[in-house]
């Protein structure tokens, strides 16, 4: 499994709907491909806005490139919520999944 790690800091007004984008947009786009496990957002009140860790979780880089393209690192950010955020990695991380443990 690989997971897929990227982070941006959304403007305090946009946060809900950048949050709602990642769930009601991207993740289900995401479901849709073969190879996709899960989608985590992870958030935290900054000083400027709300920072958000997004990892999505992939059983091969293969799955990911069918989301991703080609340049797989790469970050996909609509431009519709471009003017959303205040940061962002332009480019996401890959590492290899050495262990999951859920209870």
């Amino acid at each position: 499994m690989i997971a897929r790690h990227w982070q941006g800091v959304a403007r305090a007004e946009h946060a809900a709907s950048y949050l709602d984008h990642l769930l009601n947009n991207l993740k289900p786009e995401m479901a849709q491909l073969t190879g996709f496990v899960q989608l985590d957002v992870y958030r935290r009140d900054v000083e400027s806005g709300l920072e958000m860790v997004v990892i999505s979780t992939w059983d091969s880089l293969e799955s990911i490139q069918a989301f991703a393209g080609p340049h797989i690192e790469t970050a996909v950010i609509p431009d519709k919520v471009r003017p959303w955020l205040i940061t962002f990695e332009s480019v996401a991380r890959h590492y290899q999944v050495a262990t999951h443990a859920s209870t």
